[in-house]
């Protein structure tokens, strides 16, 4: 899909990969002066691990790890549009960054956290856009399947019986995949056996759980009376994708369930 990709995504991809890049330059900035500086005390005799200087390093090391992610996702979603409302709305994750890049001195951090909110300010301001090039997306994909092909992931935290469970979930044009794991990797349903495995069409129904004060948590209700239960970024998307993907579903699918 990518060089066909609409203006407004190739320009989302954009906005991201600057971001990535100004993640880079933030961490490497934040890992030198606190490393530097802690060789410096150490060769002194008055090091400690409470200094300023360690968080800072350490700081950056978060800060490149979100770089790599921001140019993972500006990659990602010219191929598969989806999940991009669900990684702009929540505010927490930027509100996060500015505090602790505020509270362990790494002002520099600032200037990635601003430019964050520039991009969730124009992907909010376009959500009607976005929804719409998701669902074109998934009908395009589901009207022309070539095999088992994704249609939406993203890291997902499984509500059990004894808490949760971190892992990934993925829509396919055949299932929902679910696998225990490192949460908010990258699962690809055809290699990796998956924790839990749910054709379409044992789907019946799909509907906003509750627990607790988040209302983005995935019922999924199956044909056999069972109930599979998520916390995901965007539960109107993953709605919206799973309703979409069902109802233009082939007749037929042979594709095994197992949990």
């Amino acid at each position: 899909m990518q060089k066909d990709a609409p203006e407004l995504l190739r320009k989302l991809s954009l906005m991201m990969r600057i971001s990535a890049f100004l993640w880079i330059v933030i961490g490497i900035l934040q890992i030198v002066l606190g490393g530097l500086t802690v060789l410096s005390q150490i060769h002194e005799g008055n090091f400690s691990f409470s200094n300023i200087y360690v968080f800072i390093f350490f700081i950056g090391v978060v800060n490149l790890s979100f770089s790599m992610k921001n140019w993972k996702f500006a990659t990602s979603i010219l191929h598969i549009p989806t999940g991009i409302l669900g990684r702009f709305k929540p505010l927490w994750g930027s509100i996060a960054a500015l505090v602790y890049n505020l509270l362990f001195g790494a002002v520099v951090g600032v200037v990635g956290v601003a430019y964050e909110l520039t991009i969730r300010a124009f992907v909010m301001r376009r959500k009607e856009q976005f929804i719409q090039l998701e669902q074109e997306y998934i009908s395009a994909i589901c009207a022309n399947p070539a095999g088992e092909a994704i249609l939406m992931q993203e890291g997902a935290n499984r509500l059990m019986d004894r808490g949760f469970q971190g892992g990934n979930a993925v829509l396919t044009t055949q299932r929902f995949v679910y696998k225990k794991g490192m949460l908010g990797g990258k699962l690809d349903p055809n290699r990796k056996k998956p924790t839990l495995a749910v054709r379409l069409d044992e789907i019946v129904g799909v509907q906003r759980g509750k627990y607790g004060p988040n209302k983005n948590l995935l019922d999924i209700r199956t044909a056999n009376a069972k109930s599979y239960r998520f916390y995901v970024a965007d539960f109107d998307a993953w709605e919206r994708a799973i309703n979409r993907a069902i109802s233009i579903l082939p007749q037929t699918n042979e594709t095994e369930v197992t949990s």
